[in-house]
């Protein structure tokens, strides 16, 4: 079997990734928010300049595929006509940030995001896939969302800066909360070896100093709000979605959140075609990546056959076109990784662990029973 290419970072806007079916190129909305504008343009620059598809990534990104390389200049124009490009590619990759999407305007929260993009000038450059959390309401609803550092509620409601890997925080408020965070950042640069890019994999290795620890942080409760999410199937929706989204609510702002789902603070959740109300649904209980022939690193579809799974088997389930996992970097009770056109079988694990079955068709799936 041919070994996956890891990249080691993520597309962006000005880095764009060269795919099966032309570039990904990704947006990183300010906030994680679209105004109205601003997800007409996207939904317009879709179908113009790329495939008419739109992924929600699990960093509350969001991504136009396949667009072919003559289309990538004016795709860029049009982004920044609405506000949707940050001034450089060095910016770019720094604003690497997860935002609870059950903030308010002018809260916590969101006012030390502000800080923390204002700051950034100032902090060391770190790699691509570093990334922060801000998850600082009264609902702690990110702690199960990746990141190396956040800043987040201590168990006692205190403001907590905590690093990635670590069970507790140190102690901050408002004002020296972003300033604790770049300090942070700065011992993670000049501990970390070359080959070591996030927080919890240095911390395998050496001792994160006691001044940033102490506070365990406040557990996660969920939150009345996720109740007005609208979920998108294995992460992507057709720009004709999104522009019928916008229609039926013009005045509501859509926040993109790491759950692959899009939180719209509207009195009535309108239905949307390709677009999942009900949070129990079958299809949300299955992962899949864009697979062949989108991905030149997979040699199976998958979405099809994830959509034909759904239900069937009452596991949660995952079908990776290759042992990269991207979809789902983590256990599912059971993942299907492709391989030279055929499928392995996981129980309990991850794309890139041993499988319990090898070599099946996409036949002799649907013969297994795994009750």
């Amino acid at each position: 079997m041919s070994i996956p290419e890891v990249k080691g970072w993520c597309p962006g806007a000005y880095k764009p990734m060269m795919s099966g079916d032309g570039l990904v190129v990704r947006i990183r909305p300010f906030a994680s928010e679209l105004s109205a504008q601003q997800a007409f343009s996207v939904a317009n620059a879709a179908r113009e300049f790329g495939s008419g598809f739109i992924d929600l990534t699990n960093r509350a990104n969001l991504q136009i595929r396949g667009v072919q390389e003559d289309n990538y200049a004016p795709l860029m124009a049009a982004l920044a006509a609405a506000d949707l490009l940050d001034a450089d590619e060095h910016s770019e990759a720094k604003r690497n940030i997860i935002l609870t999407p059950f903030r308010e305007d002018g809260d916590i929260s969101h006012r030390l995001y502000t800080q923390l993009v204002n700051e950034f000038s100032g902090f060391p450059d770190f790699p691509k896939k570093f990334g922060f959390v801000i998850d600082c309401g009264d609902d702690c609803v990110l702690s199960d969302v990746s990141g190396d550092i956040r800043i987040e509620r201590g168990h006692d409601d205190t403001l907590i800066v905590r690093a990635a890997g670590a069970d507790t925080g140190v102690e901050v408020d408002e004002t020296n909360a972003v300033a604790v965070v770049k300090e942070l950042t700065d011992w993670f640069v000049s501990n970390r070896p070359n080959d070591v890019r996030r927080m919890s994999k240095l911390l395998e290795h050496i001792g994160l100093p006691e001044k940033f620890q102490g506070v365990s942080p406040k557990l996660s409760s969920a939150s009345e709000k996720s109740l007005k999410m609208l979920w998108a199937p294995f992460g992507q929706i057709q720009a004709d979605s999104l522009s019928a989204l916008v229609q039926q609510s013009p005045n509501c702002a859509i926040r993109i959140t790491p759950w692959r789902a899009i939180f719209l603070d509207a009195d009535i959740q309108p239905e949307i075609s390709g677009l999942e109300s009900d949070a129990e649904a079958a299809i949300l209980d299955v992962s899949a990546c864009a697979g062949s022939p989108y991905c030149p690193q997979a040699t199976v579809e998958t979405r099809a056959l994830a959509a034909s799974l759904a239900g069937r088997w009452p596991v949660s389930l995952h079908v990776s076109g290759c042992s990269k996992g991207c979809a789902k970097p983590s256990a599912s009770e059971v993942t299907l990784v492709g391989q030279n056109g055929q499928f392995n079988l996981v129980r309990n694990g991850a794309a890139w662990d041993d499988a319990l079955y090898t070599h099946l068709s996409e036949n002799a799936l649907f013969d297994l029973d795994l009750i």
